[in-house]
């Protein structure tokens, strides 16, 4: 037999968690780069060092969703809450999306009462397949921003 065997986690929610944590930690240290704070403080982990990288973002959020570089961010956040939501066993689809709409802001959701997606910023609506196709379209843009960077052709 070859290789390690593993085995099982004790907590897998607190593996999940624990990706969730590593995501925002990565985020927080992209924006200090993009914006040449210093590095991220690495005194220690816990909930003291989770928290304060969550403070940290909360109070930056609004320019780092502004960043054009920063534009898979919406769709990660979007990610992380379906999966959270199923580990609740919370069946509600989220609301929230993470198109950009036309007006600038990344305010969009689904209204129930419509039933279609609006701008809660400017009121503009969007059946689901416009609403998809958005997505889609912001997607590709985003892969083309980063295949670019990495000096790929788009």
């Amino acid at each position: 037999m070859s290789g390690t065997e593993t085995r099982p986690s004790v907590s897998p929610v607190t593996d999940v968690l624990d990706r969730l944590v590593g995501d925002l930690f990565d985020v927080e240290d992209e924006w200090r780069q993009l914006r040449g704070y210093p590095g991220r403080p690495s005194n220690g982990g816990g909930a003291h060092h989770h928290s304060r990288t969550i403070g940290w973002l909360a109070e930056r959020l609004e320019d780092i969703l502004a960043h054009e570089q920063m534009a898979g961010l919406p769709r990660m956040l979007h990610n992380w809450d379906r999966v959270l939501r199923h580990l609740a066993k919370d069946d509600r689809a989220s609301t929230s999306s993470p198109v950009r709409c036309a007006c600038g802001e990344r305010n969009v959701g689904w209204d129930q009462e419509l039933p279609y997606y609006r701008c809660r910023s400017c009121g503009t609506l969007l059946n689901p397949d416009e609403h998809d196709h958005q997505v889609q379209e912001q997607v590709d843009a985003v892969e083309a921003v980063e295949a670019a960077g990495a000096g790929l052709p788009t």
